[in-house]
């Protein structure tokens, strides 16, 4: 009798979650002037990386400081309609979806992610889209 041994590797999930992007959709139909990526149902994470359209493999790879073999599962590169989230745990990727840019979090797009304690971002309304942007510190 032949044994299949078969490995999950909850540390790089194969397949994004729909349900963020649903969630976050939910969240930001309401009249509210934040959000709180932290109010997310997501699993443990402590830093969140946001990358607009057209970002390739190389760029995203050095912001997450590792290579990320998901990437060629997105469609960030190629794709004007869409930016990217991916969530980490102590530089592990445990989250990740693709957002319609009827909600653009381009503008958080910094190259270095956000912490959560700094994943509060402002919701603009503008043409009929919601903008996130950072909050700035006056």
């Amino acid at each position: 009798m032949a044994m299949v041994v078969v490995f999950i590797n909850w540390r790089h999930p194969v397949r994004q979650d729909r349900a963020l992007s649903v969630d976050l959709e939910l969240r930001l139909s309401a009249d509210v002037s934040k959000i709180d990526f932290t109010l997310l149902p997501t699993a443990a994470w402590d830093r969140v990386y946001f990358f607009a359209p057209y970002t390739g493999p190389e760029r995203l790879e050095t912001v997450l400081g590792r290579n990320w073999p998901t990437y060629a599962r997105t469609s960030i590169a190629t794709s004007d309609g869409i930016c990217l989230v991916v969530f980490t745990l102590r530089g592990q990727v445990v989250h990740w979806f693709e957002q319609e840019r009827k909600i653009d979090l381009s503008p958080l797009d910094n190259g270095r992610g956000y912490t959560r304690d700094e994943a509060i971002f402002a919701v603009h309304r503008v043409d009929g889209r919601t903008v996130l942007m950072p909050i700035v510190d006056e």
